[in-house]
């Protein structure tokens, strides 16, 4: 009976150490288990950074050739002040569109990729469309000011240099992380849809660069009425992966007036956004029941149309 009652401490002494043994093995898999997660979730997150690019087109999706539009079919739009839009705003008069005044003097502008200058504007001079060589096969040219958020358009005097103010729109480019290459480029293919590589879609896409595109603010369906008003609201701020962003009615614009082949250069100038300067851009109220739709966008079906 002694030699019993001395051996049973020692067999719960050793059933102690064999739980606390199979405790720390436990404890031990929880944290490398924690580990493996931990490590698989930073490398989604970090491949969701790498540079936008679209994917490959469905087969409902086809390019579209742009025409260049005679000019007596392209009238100047003039700038109109920014303010949130209610459901009763008109969307055609608050088009984030900026057309260079025939009486004031634009300045010139200095980006360090190119010599192009602005001319000044004197009030005796012509309209801005006379001065315009619209037999050219590319009448415009189109400057992106990615450290101001702005893209101006000129166009082509009548002596073949790309000196006249147009347009100036408000876009948005890559965020700091995955920026919005610089340099000079030529526009090429176009969709007027496009699928992007997270599933979202853009209206009006004209490839400029490998994977970098101007296009519309995206939507999450082809859908026009699907609209991402959120980012709408956000442009003229770095927000994309790479490509530019622009309001409908401005990348319309640019799709139907710079065919393939024009010249698109980006470049950085944070202290002067432009000669026409950076339009103030409308906003979507939120609460809207149009709020799926650009305010900017062409299409007949618009609501904000129908608010004339």
């Amino acid at each position: 009976m002694r030699h019993q009652t001395q051996k049973n401490p020692e067999n719960r002494n050793l059933t102690k150490k064999l739980l606390f043994a199979v405790l720390l093995v436990l404890v031990c898999a929880a944290i490398f288990v924690i580990l493996l997660y931990h490590q698989k979730h930073t490398a989604v997150s970090a491949n969701s950074t790498v540079t936008e690019q679209t994917l490959p087109i469905q087969s409902a999706v086809t390019p579209e050739q742009t025409t260049t539009t005679s000019p007596s079919a392209v009238q100047p739009a003039t700038t109109q002040p920014t303010t949130t839009l209610p459901t009763t705003v008109q969307p055609t008069t608050a088009h984030p569109t900026t057309t260079a005044p025939v009486t004031t003097r634009p300045t010139t502008t200095q980006p360090a990729t190119t010599a192009v200058q602005p001319t000044t504007m004197d009030s005796a001079e012509e309209p801005v469309d006379s001065r315009i060589n619209w037999n050219a096969s590319h009448p415009f040219l189109i400057r992106i000011n990615r450290a101001a958020g702005t893209t101006t358009v000129y166009g082509m005097d009548l002596n073949g240099n790309y000196t006249v103010p147009y347009k100036a729109f408000c876009c948005s480019v890559g965020n700091p992380i995955t920026k919005t290459p610089l340099g000079e480029f030529k526009t090429g293919d176009m969709y007027p849809w496009r699928l992007m590589v997270d599933g979202s879609y853009a209206q009006y896409a004209i490839r400029i660069h490998g994977q970098i595109l101007l296009h519309s603010v995206c939507y999450h369906s082809q859908d026009p009425s699907d609209l991402k008003y959120e980012d709408f609201n956000k442009l003229g701020t770095p927000r994309s992966l790479g490509c530019i962003r622009f309001a409908c009615g401005d990348i319309k614009w640019i799709y139907d007036h710079c065919p393939a082949g024009t010249t698109v250069i980006i470049y950085d100038d944070a202290a002067n956004p432009g000669p026409l300067g950076k339009p103030k851009q409308v906003t979507i109220d939120s609460n809207s029941p149009y709020r799926g739709w650009d305010p900017t966008d062409p299409n007949e079906k618009n609501p904000w149309r129908k608010e004339k």
